[in-house]
């Protein structure tokens, strides 16, 4: 059953979602620039386990994503997985800096990557209640927000850098 388009009485879910989506990218994206640094000087790691954490990182994003777009799906739920996704990667983010070995940021990498799971459902619910003549415009909300977040966390952590150091 595909929901009706929204009406003018009901939060538009673009613009829900894309709050989310900012405050989750302007998270993530604090720690990117930081990312490599963490991992061979605060950690230890090699390039070598970088790079591995890394690319488990994308294989573990394209996993979740077609499984959860697949199950949602199947199930007719998106709630618990949109939830679920930016739960686990708001957890494992926030406990990064408690990791002291390679299998700890690995495991906690891919929870991070896991919670990527709320993509598909996610834009399954905005293009169902934006209607065909708003699905652009609920789409463009939606990727300029995270767009946005992703811009003010990376200016965050380099202000924190300027300003704090190594």
């Amino acid at each position: 059953m595909t929901p009706a388009p929204m009406t003018d009485k009901e939060p538009d879910p673009a613009l829900v979602f894309g709050a989310a989506s900012f405050l989750n990218d302007a998270g993530s994206d604090m720690i990117a620039p930081i990312w490599p640094t963490f991992l061979k000087n605060q950690l230890g790691l090699n390039l070598t386990q970088i790079g591995i954490v890394d690319g488990m990182a994308l294989a573990v994003t394209a996993l979740s994503k077609l499984a959860a777009g697949y199950a949602s799906d199947r199930l007719r739920k998106r709630k618990p997985f949109i939830v679920s996704g930016y739960l686990v990667s708001m957890l494992a983010r926030l406990t990064f800096i408690f990791s002291t070995t390679f299998w700890q940021i690995l495991f906690l990498k891919a929870m991070d990557r896991l919670g990527k799971m709320r993509g598909p459902p996610r834009d399954a619910i905005v293009a169902a209640h934006s209607g065909e003549a708003r699905r652009g415009k609920g789409f463009g909300i939606l990727r300029a927000m995270d767009s946005a977040g992703a811009v003010v966390g990376a200016t965050i952590s380099f202000v924190l850098l300027v300003y704090l150091g190594d």
